[in-house]
């Protein structure tokens, strides 16, 4: 039962793109979001370029209020260290409190309230995730 607020902050990056695993175990592909297919080549945060022309990925910050008992946070992730990429959102439930706020499929995540993203397992991160709601 909650009995006060609890607050959520996440900081994201949108990037467009879901680990996708389905065609091919031994290597990580791509879905994006726009083209509504697989591709091969990871979003800009999964690379590191060597181009003169750098493309700038925003991170924004993200708080998610409970504020009832019935408040969910409805969202699903995907990636980890495990991997070899980042934690990403793979599907936001309409009605959940990541709705809500605006996160969407292909966001990734950088940090949770005071947790870094960027090199946790799976279960490191769905356990942060759960323990701030």
């Amino acid at each position: 039962v909650l009995s006060s607020s609890v607050l959520l902050n996440l900081i994201v990056i949108r990037c467009g793109k879901i680990p996708e695993w389905k065609v091919a175990r031994e290597r990580v592909l791509w879905f994006d979001i726009a083209l509504g297919r697989i591709v091969s080549t990871p979003p800009v945060s999964e690379t590191t370029s060597t181009s003169t022309q750098q493309n700038v990925l925003v991170e924004r910050k993200v708080i998610i209020t409970f504020t009832k008992k019935s408040d969910y946070i409805g969202l699903n992730i995907r990636g980890g260290r495990e991997y070899g990429i980042g934690i990403y959102v793979s599907r936001v439930d309409i009605g959940g409190l990541a709705s809500q706020v605006g996160l969407s499929a292909g966001d990734q995540v950088i940090r949770v309230n005071d947790k870094d993203c960027l090199s946790v397992t799976h279960s490191e991160a769905v356990d942060t995730l759960r323990a701030s709601s």
